[in-house]
């Protein structure tokens, strides 16, 4: 008896095993709210976590960005219709939001190598640092004016993740890399780029050259990163 798997089944397996790994912590100050990434969601099988926060402090909050391998659209809302979307790539280090009493801040993480395809450079450009949605984003603007509409935050993330569906789908994902974030995940980052080679059966300076394409990061540093988090 055989079976197929169909590449939306093999992609949801992957994609599940890396939403069990995310962090839940809380922030002082902050109001944290969880959105799901299940399935019907447009960009289910690329999206690891979609996290919401409301400042509810009077002397503000920051809000801690851990070391992620995957790109970030990060979505902030300062109030008086003052609205920021940037594009954020694998950062190594810890980073932070300071907001306002008020301000909220939506943040949509991509699995690792799959955002390329929605990004007009390079992803070892935005390696540790970021940029307005608007200029390096196919559908920046749209996006922008979704986010910027008076209705309510489950309206705008469904809005902002059917056109981000449109752009992401127009070019075909590097199977080899979706299953070397797997991999990644599945041994909590205790695996070397040689193993990874050898599972799949090419040279580790090949898998080195795909994770500077897809991912941003080298796979040493993706390892460590997940296995930071998972510690």
């Amino acid at each position: 008896m055989s079976y197929i798997i169909s590449e939306s089944q093999r992609l949801a397996s992957a994609d599940s095993i890396i939403k069990s790994k995310h962090l839940e912590f809380d922030v002082r100050g902050m109001e944290i709210t969880s959105n799901s990434v299940g399935f019907g969601q447009p960009l289910y099988t690329f999206l690891s976590e979609i996290v919401s926060y409301k400042c509810v402090s009077d002397e503000g909050g920051v809000i801690p960005l851990l070391p992620r391998c995957g790109v970030t659209l990060t979505f902030i809302d300062r109030g008086d219709e003052h609205y920021e979307v940037y594009i954020c790539g694998p950062i190594r280090e810890l980073r932070k939001i300071e907001v306002k009493k008020d301000n909220s801040v939506l943040l949509m993480n991509f699995i690792p190598g799959m955002a390329n395809s929605l990004l007009r450079c390079p992803i070892e450009d935005l390696t540790e640092t970021s940029a307005k949605a608007t200029v390096l984003l196919h559908g920046g603007q749209q996006i922008y004016s979704s986010f910027a509409k008076p209705i309510e935050l489950e309206a705008k993330i469904k809005q902002i993740s059917a056109v981000l569906r449109t752009h992401i789908l127009r070019t075909p994902h590097n199977n080899l890399i979706t299953q070397c974030v797997r991999l990644i995940y599945e041994t909590d980052g205790n695996i070397r780029a040689e193993a990874l080679a050898e599972e799949m059966n090419v040279t580790a300076r090949y898998i080195g050259k795909l994770f500077e394409t897809y991912v941003g990061l080298s796979p040493k540093y993706c390892s460590g990163i997940i296995k930071l988090n998972e510690a």
